[in-house]
């Protein structure tokens, strides 16, 4: 079991209306230069957790995305393969996967570990179970683990991508949990269950859920899935879709929200390609 201890949450439904980089000057002025809306999006995080909370300069970073800093990753093709022309070399220092750790790094006066965990499908998940492998083995007294996902434009091809419906809205966020192992002060315990499981062992595992709990499903779940799964119970669900749009980091968001806003248990069911994850909380 580890602990929250603080959380911060950055979501922005429609995405290019939102100028993040005057968003970024209003709180970090001088971390702005040579950045990129990634990077800039990671600090706005970052500095809503230091608000709250003083971050400790040996505190492990953990950054995790489903999709990376794919829209620098375009521009630098298109500079390189449409333009002609080299890109340049800040941008080129930029698109490395350690560099946005480097910059919140360098905001929040850190000098820890700076980990970069990029997955398609449980991005959260894996960022997660790390922290909880390192934190029980007292590698780390403290993790800050950020989910960072960045519009990327044309939406269809970013649609095609990521495996959605061509109806699905796309958005884009920045949320960040301080975790460690120490109960005392903190908001909430979280577990990643470790099994990935099918649709009929989750009907077996919420079989076993007591009344007290509340559910709720990734983005990506199907409709028809979610009803099985509620059929023939009485647990809660929890619902925070209709706030959001879709980004893969998406689960960080629906976890702090609940963390944010109610108390008791959470039963987060997370879902790509047949496959489910378990994620379970219990905010005190």
């Amino acid at each position: 079991m580890i602990y929250i201890q603080q959380t911060a949450i950055v979501n922005h439904n429609e995405p290019e209306q939102v100028d993040v980089k005057a968003l970024c000057r209003e709180v970090a002025a001088k971390h702005v230069r040579r950045t990129d809306r990634f990077i800039q999006l990671g600090i706005l995080g970052v500095e809503k957790i230091q608000r709250k909370q003083d971050v400790k300069e040996n505190t492990a970073l953990y950054i995790t995305s489903g999709q990376g800093n794919i829209p620098l990753f375009k521009y630098l093709c298109d500079r390189q393969l449409v333009d002609k022309t080299p890109p340049k070399p800040v941008d080129f220092i930029n698109s490395l996967s350690s560099s946005a750790g480097f910059y919140i790094s360098q905001y929040l006066g850190l000098n820890s570990k700076n980990t970069n965990i990029f997955n398609h499908g449980f991005a959260v998940e894996m960022a997660l179970t790390l922290a909880d492998c390192e934190l029980k083995l007292g590698k780390e007294e403290q993790i800050l683990v950020g989910g960072i996902d960045q519009l990327f434009e044309p939406e269809d091809i970013a649609r095609q991508y990521l495996g959605l419906k061509p109806d699905v809205n796309l958005g884009e966020g920045s949320n960040w949990m301080l975790l460690s192992n120490e109960s005392k002060g903190s908001l909430a315990s979280i577990n990643v269950v470790i099994q990935a499981m099918t649709v009929s062992q989750l009907e077996g595992y919420i079989d076993n859920i007591g009344n007290d709990a509340q559910v709720a499903f990734s983005l990506r779940c199907p409709e028809a899935i979610i009803e099985k799964l509620l059929a023939g119970n009485t647990l809660v669900r929890f619902c925070y879709e209709s706030q959001v749009n879709f980004y893969e980091t998406v689960v960080l968001y629906a976890l702090n929200h609940f963390v944010q806003t109610e108390k008791g248990k959470l039963i987060f069911i997370d879902y790509f390609e047949g496959t489910s994850r378990l994620i379970e909380l219990d905010v005190y």
